[in-house]
């Protein structure tokens, strides 16, 4: 019935696993919880193998890092059952029906089913700024918002799938980041239906601003990789839409200038205790320009 995939990379994730089995026991339907552990440091692993002692909860650990991409497609070959519940570690839920929303859903005629991001306020120390603004102004949406531009808002953080449709999304073999980019634009090439639930987890792992800078970086650069394939000529990612907006005007070069100009002023806003996603945007464009004009 369900496999609940979580890729785990140093992180303690016994809280998460005990609430989802909890729920799912409750529940009396067919699951596993299976997690793959990407070569953490052995004090994580070896402490989530000690505690991990369920009936149908799997906790393997890789050799060697692959990557969270990699980690989530070797899930999905080891799942055994026709619906994936992928969650990350750093994530906690809440809800007492998470499950039982889900798997109300499945009874519908949907091949995905998103639930949602949420913050907390007292997970913003200093210094995470701008993870936390990020999350809370463009991922923290509620279902009805999401479901206006169904394929915009979507991560694999939490995200119910067939595994058909999954085999189909998700068959890039390179280990890129930011790869939900890839996800949302093939679910929207193949018509998949889409179900938004308001069925949240709160995103406990909150990023420095450098970190969060810089893979927010590597995200770009994945699309930057990835933007002339045909299936995202008509993507609904902001990003991509401004570029070609600026290409239209034949501006991508003055852009990339101009960002190699105020990079550094760009950069001491961003890491500020008042960042501004404005100025992150600019950021982002200006550093997908760059990109481009090198290639």
């Amino acid at each position: 019935m369900l496999s609940v995939l979580i890729p785990v990379y140093n992180y303690l994730v016994s809280d998460l696993v005990f609430e989802l089995h909890r729920q799912l026991i409750r529940s009396g339907v067919d699951f596993e919880i299976l997690l793959l552990d990407d070569a953490s440091k052995k004090e994580f692993s070896l402490k989530n193998n000690q505690q991990l002692q369920l009936n149908h909860v799997s906790y393997a650990i890789a050799n060697q890092n692959a990557g969270r991409t990699k980690t989530r497609q070797i899930l999905a070959q080891q799942a055994q059952y026709d619906w994936l519940l992928f969650l990350d570690a750093d994530v906690i839920i809440k809800k007492k029906d998470f499950i039982a929303s889900y798997l109300e859903a499945i009874n519908h005629p949907y091949d995905v089913i998103y639930g949602g991001f949420g913050y907390e306020a007292t997970d913003n120390k200093p210094d995470t700024e701008l993870r936390y603004l990020f999350g809370k102004k463009r991922e923290e949406l509620d279902a009805q918002t999401r479901g206006k531009v169904p394929y915009k808002t979507i991560t694999s953080a939490n995200i119910l799938i067939k595994k058909e449709v999954f085999y189909i999304v998700n068959d890039l073999q390179e280990n890129f980041y930011g790869l939900d980019y890839y996800l949302s634009v093939h679910l929207k090439r193949h018509h998949y239906k889409i179900k938004h639930l308001d069925n949240k987890v709160i995103h406990k792992g909150l990023e420095s601003n450098l970190d969060f800078i810089n893979k927010s970086k590597k995200a770009v650069e994945t699309l930057s990789y990835l933007k002339d394939q045909q299936t995202f000529v008509n993507s609904d990612i902001s990003l991509l839409k401004a570029y070609r907006k600026l290409e239209r005007f034949k501006m991508t070069s003055l852009t990339s200038f101009f960002f190699s100009l105020s990079e550094k002023l760009l950069l001491k806003n961003l890491c500020s205790k008042n960042p501004s996603l404005f100025i992150f945007d600019i950021y982002r464009l200006g550093y997908f320009c760059s990109l481009n004009r090198k290639n």
